[in-house]
């Protein structure tokens, strides 16, 4: 389900359903081996963080559960985005919130 590239990705669209014959799967590329010089960050209000595998995972259960897409019209974060932030605060995770979907870098 990863294509080359890829850290994290869940069956959300119908597209995906089908292709897993109705599974829902959720993909997290956790091999530290993998030559990739500069990590992938997400936005906070304290800068450029990097991403880490609890914020990653729980993201990407909130869309096998809630099959909500990452990008919504006029919400620079997403549902998705607003969803894990509650989530990482509830259970104490100490990392910034992530305040847009996108990277400016």
């Amino acid at each position: 389900l990863l294509g080359a590239g890829e850290n994290f990705g869940t069956t959300v669209t119908d597209e995906d359903l089908e292709s897993s014959e109705g599974r829902k799967v959720i993909a997290l590329n956790l091999d530290d081996t993998d030559d990739d010089s500069i990590p992938e960050c997400y936005e906070s209000n304290d800068g450029p963080q990097p991403f880490d595998t609890t914020r990653s995972f729980i993201h990407e259960v909130v869309h096998a559960l809630t099959h909500l897409q990452d990008k919504e019209d006029n919400n620079p974060r997403g549902p998705v985005v607003e969803y894990t932030n509650i989530i990482l605060k509830e259970m104490g995770h100490t990392s910034p919130p992530r305040i847009a979907y996108e990277s400016s870098n």
